[in-house]
């Protein structure tokens, strides 16, 4: 399976917020969902190594979230959750040698 993968992410913590995965043979959409998390705003935007976030990070992050989440991000409706994700990807026929292709990488192979 050949698959286009498309995530919004918060890069200093590693965070995924939304993935959409479309296979490219079929063009069927797979998964288009926000990612729910059972922690604050602070915690999904804490840097990786654990050191406190920069307060102009904060601020970005705060806006960030707010453009992916739409509203509160503890009551957005239609999160799931990894495992769900999870879940549907193999639900769809996703095995270890899915091929999974970025953005970049399509637009490339396009030009």
């Amino acid at each position: 399976m050949l698959v286009s993968l498309d995530i919004e992410f918060w890069s200093v913590s590693g965070k995924i917020f939304e993935i959409g995965i479309t296979s490219l043979h079929s063009d069927q959409v797979i998964i288009n969902s926000r990612i729910g998390y059972d922690c604050s705003d602070r915690e999904l935007l804490t840097p990786r190594d654990g050191s406190p976030p920069h307060p102009r990070g904060l601020y970005a992050g705060y806006t960030y979230l707010r453009r992916i989440y739409d509203s509160e991000r503890m009551d957005c409706p239609g999160t799931l959750e990894v495992h769900q994700v999870a879940a549907q990807l193999q639900a769809a026929g996703n095995t270890p040698e899915t091929i999974i292709l970025g953005t970049l990488h399509i637009w490339i192979l396009l030009s």
